[in-house]
């Protein structure tokens, strides 16, 4: 937002209002004095004769004004806001000093009161640039991105040329799905054809109007013209999206040789090797990210997921997940792999370990499918088939359209003689096993979640 106007003029140039006291020639001289320290900066010598001023002449506005945006001038907004306040009180009608005070309510995090003073501000002066603008920003702020978009929309009216408003009005109408717009805005802007903000956005409203191609197409003008992590990332994610592995692969491989160190990256490049079934190569990179980040549950899980989907349990990796739950009970994720992992593998302390680590799953995070499942597991491989069976059901209520958890909970019902249930799950089973475009579905999941980590809208710049 814009800096805060500095309203030198205010005493002759506002409406008087009922109450308003008429300052005399002194006091003019004074208050003028004082406004052009604070228009000067010096904000702290002119306080003094300010507050002076308005125990004198309380009902004066522009006194009240002069004061409070002293008060800004020195960062001490708790201490403007009063003045500005009353200064909007006995100038209703004043477009400047409402400005002023809805741009300082929202510095104070009074979103509500801010936007209030920024409409009054916007209805008395519609041509107001400024104001109009800083009312479209703090309604985008506010998540209320379509009424944001209609007066971004007027700040763009009011300035076309502008690249920053383009854009900000781009970004206004894609959060509020208005893509045909946005798209439109942006090719109406040739300046933010060279802007690696503005093609980043362009390649968010291409995917969200279908235009893959477009879409890769822009995110690679703005990896191109600003090389950073997040550009990296976001065109690494839209190949992901659509199953383009080597396109990720490269793209991910390629950042991380000018970011060696991120996380970002390199969880990028597990993710990809997990989607291309590529096991081994996702717990080789997985190993050293979840040691360093042992508290990620999204690292462990794909870790445990990578270990058991390929048989590569007995890896160091796999059974070094084991040490780390035990480390960090509060990755409810880790622990219920982990006592998975423990079970198939009999490490040491066997099934009663397992119990002890799907039990802290469940306890840190009882809505878990997985944790109720490595209880469940644990419970069946100790031979306690009944046991076992609530936690395969509260698995399954968790994550029905699990194939592991129906086979499990089929399996549990026949070593108890529940013939019947069992028949059941094993139906079930068959009808997920049928069902290929759920089993991709499932295993593509933790891509997509990291996707949709990746291409969270970010805040318009």
């Amino acid at each position: 937002m814009r800096k805060f106007a500095a309203l030198l003029a205010l005493a002759l140039a506002i409406p008087r209002v009922a109450l308003a006291q008429a300052l005399p020639a002194a006091a003019q001289a004074q208050l003028r004095q004082a406004a052009a320290a604070v228009d000067a900066g010096h904000t702290a010598a002119a306080i003094p004769q300010l507050r002076n001023l308005a125990r004198q002449f309380p009902q004066s506005p522009a006194v009240a004004e002069t004061l409070g945006l002293a008060w800004v001038g020195e960062q001490k907004l708790p201490a403007a806001l009063p003045f500005l306040r009353r200064a909007a009180a006995l100038a209703p009608n004043s477009p400047a000093v409402l400005a002023n005070l809805g741009i300082t309510e929202l510095r104070l995090g009074q979103r509500r009161r801010g936007i209030a003073a920024l409409r009054r501000a916007v209805r008395l002066a519609p041509d107001n640039f400024e104001n109009v603008y800083d009312l479209g920003q703090a309604l985008a702020a506010a998540g209320d991105y379509a009424v944001s978009a209609h007066y971004l929309g007027q700040a763009h009216a009011l300035r076309p040329s502008q690249p920053r408003v383009a854009y900000d009005l781009a970004w206004a109408q894609h959060r509020a799905g208005r893509n045909a717009d946005a798209e439109q805005t942006l090719a109406a802007a040739p300046a933010l054809r060279q802007v690696a903000a503005a093609q980043s956005l362009w390649g968010a409203i291409a995917e969200a109007r279908g235009q893959y191609e477009a879409a890769a197409h822009h995110l690679q003008t703005a990896a191109r013209l600003a090389p950073t992590q997040a550009n990296i990332l976001a065109l690494g994610a839209e190949f992901l999206r659509h199953l383009t592995w080597r396109a990720a692969r490269l793209t991910f491989q390629q950042g991380l040789e000018r970011y060696p160190h991120s996380r970002a990256l390199r969880t990028a490049l597990a993710v990809t090797a997990y989607g291309q079934l590529d096991f081994a190569a996702a717990i080789r990179r997985l190993g050293p990210l979840t040691r360093q980040y042992p508290e990620d549950e999204f690292l462990a899980g794909l870790l445990g997921r990578s270990c058991l989907s390929g048989g590569m349990a007995r890896r160091p990796p796999c059974q070094d997940l084991i040490a780390l739950a035990t480390a960090h009970p509060r990755n409810a994720t880790a622990s219920a792999y982990a006592a998975v992992i423990a079970v198939r593998t009999g490490a040491s302390g066997g099934t009663a370990r397992a119990e002890r680590l799907a039990r802290s799953a469940i306890r840190h995070d009882p809505r878990l499918a997985e944790a109720h499942y490595a209880a469940g597991f644990a419970l069946a491989q100790a031979g306690q088939w009944r046991a076992s069976i609530p936690q395969f059901r509260a698995a399954q209520r968790l994550d029905p359209r699990s194939v592991a958890i129906v086979y499990q909970l089929a399996l549990a019902y026949l070593r108890t003689g529940q013939k019947a249930l069992a028949q059941q799950a094993i139906h079930r089973r068959a009808q997920l096993q049928a069902d290929r475009q759920n089993a991709l579905n499932r295993h593509l999941q933790q891509v997509r979640r990291f996707v949709v980590a990746v291409r969270k809208p970010a805040a318009a710049r």
